[in-house]
């Protein structure tokens, strides 16, 4: 049977704000699972996805109570245009993902001596679970999945001949310039790989996992979606205090990175110099800040949202 029209969106277009907020809901969890974990990883790992699943069932169930109470014009409700309602489907075979998860116990938990923060281990093995569930719901085109390996031998080419450089961080602007070049030198003649910048975006966010992992541009359009779709918007400059007060330096990388205008320090490479750190320690610290942030901002829709429903 062929996807439906939302299928199509929400499994293809809207794939990245639908992966998203899937991990927004996510990263909360962590604290519990990890902990779990300490103890046998396989039962703290089911019980983790049981309650995923249940978590999802009950916004679905939000949803509906909401259009119960404020149905649309039409009076019919349309519960299909819920993200939840995609989302719910990839979680329905699960037994790989609990296999994974119990592997990687050791990430999950932060007791290993590899550079992954917990929250990154356990967000690409959701993304993983869900990249690889959706393959099954929407199936890929056989002419598609050879377009992408070509894309992926020139893409992890580039990355080996330029470490270091922004030419290897896959997902960026410069990244997909010099895919795209050459592709351009290697195919000229093929009329499959003359893609669009646009295109070979559409491709690394279909196929590669590191650009599943939301950019800070993404982060702030999901909380965004979240907001309006919940009409709870929470008090970021209340958050931005307290990641202050928690670290000036994930305070001041912040602040750079996202060129806030207020602040008068220089730019980041500048900034680097000047504190002596290196762009690897810049982006650790930052990125420790948006998962701060992220989490400060949750609670506070979910603690608004959960006033709301009680007054």
């Amino acid at each position: 049977m062929g996807v439906t029209r939302d299928e199509t969106y929400w499994y293809r277009t809207g794939w990245k704000r639908l992966c998203g907020q899937t991990l927004t809901l996510v990263r909360p969890m962590l604290p519990v699972l990890a902990e779990e974990m300490s103890g046998d990883p396989e039962a703290a790992a089911r019980d983790f996805v049981n309650r995923l699943i249940e978590s999802i069932g009950k916004l679905i169930d939000g949803v509906i109570d909401d259009q119960i109470a404020y149905p649309t014009e039409s009076g019919g409700l349309h519960v299909s245009s819920s993200l939840w309602s995609y989302v719910l489907p990839l979680f329905g075979d699960t037994t790989d993902l609990c296999k994974l998860l119990a592997q990687d116990a050791s990430l999950i938990t932060g007791r290993t001596n590899r550079d992954v923060p917990p929250e990154r281990a356990l967000g690409r093995l959701i993304l993983q679970h869900m990249n690889s569930a959706r393959r099954s719901i929407d199936g890929e085109s056989p002419n598609r999945l050879k377009t992408w390996e070509a894309i992926q031998r020139i893409s992890s080419e580039i990355v080996r001949t330029n470490p270091g450089s922004s030419l290897a961080e896959r997902c960026t602007d410069s990244h997909l310039h010099a895919v795209q070049a050459l592709i351009a030198e290697r195919y000229p003649d093929n009329k499959n790989y003359n893609l669009s910048l646009g295109t070979l975006q559409a491709y690394f966010d279909q196929f590669c996992l590191d650009c599943a992992e939301r950019s800070e541009t993404a982060i702030a359009d999901d909380i965004t979606a979240l907001c309006e779709e919940t009409g709870v918007w929470p008090p970021f400059e209340l958050c931005l205090d307290n990641l202050r007060k928690d670290s000036e330096e994930q305070w001041e990388a912040t602040l750079i990175k996202s060129k806030i205008a207020y602040i008068e320090l220089q730019i980041q490479d500048d900034y680097q110099k000047r504190k002596g750190i290196s762009r690897h320690e810049f982006e650790k610290r930052y990125e420790k800040a948006l998962a701060f942030l992220r989490h400060c901002l949750s609670n506070s829709v979910q603690f608004q949202l959960l006033r709301g429903r009680s007054s």
